[in-house]
């Protein structure tokens, strides 16, 4: 398959329990920094978004998924789980939209060489440029694999009409 990424597992849980180094236990909150907070619940949303990935990888073409809910719901921390995981687990590179879109494209098609992208864009609502960027790649693919996941606040979508129905269309 000329130097693709490894296929994309069905589910992202893992064969094998994690162990705690012997080291750590009852090492005390101070290893709090040093340590992720594991992510807990939300299995149904992260099924989706594993699904999405894995679609991307099986078909080589762009696709975008919408995280949207209320403020401080975590939707950036469940699309910062899913980036964690696709980068743990070598099936994804992930780039993140800042708010340069020529840029944010430019790293793109230099990372879709051997296995899929996931673009994350954070705050679409407000954002005029990312909207654009996420237009222009499904409208206009270059094959590239990408999995476009952005996010968005409920109240944000609400105000912002124009924004909202531009993800109506992307999003579809």
């Amino acid at each position: 398959e000329g130097g693709r990424a490894p296929r994309t597992p069905m589910a992202w849980r893992s064969e094998t329990p994690r162990r705690i180094p012997p080291r750590l236990l009852d090492a005390g909150l101070g290893l709090h920094a040093l340590r992720p907070v594991p992510m807990v619940g939300r299995e149904e949303e992260r099924d989706r978004l594993w699904s999405a990935l894995a679609e991307v990888n099986q078909v080589w073409t762009p696709r975008a998924v919408l995280v949207h809910g209320s403020a401080g719901v975590g939707k950036t921390r469940l699309v910062d789980w899913l980036a964690e995981r696709a980068h743990e687990l070598g099936v994804a590179d992930v780039v993140r939209f800042t708010r340069n879109a020529a840029e944010a494209r430019a790293l793109v098609e230099a990372s879709a060489g051997g296995r899929p992208v996931v673009l994350v864009l954070d705050d679409v609502h407000n954002s005029v440029a990312a909207l654009g960027l996420a237009w222009s790649l499904l409208e206009f693919p270059l094959a590239l694999p990408v999995l476009l996941v952005m996010t968005a606040r409920a109240e944000g979508l609400a105000e912002a009409q124009d924004a909202s129905r531009a993800l109506a269309t992307i999003a579809a």
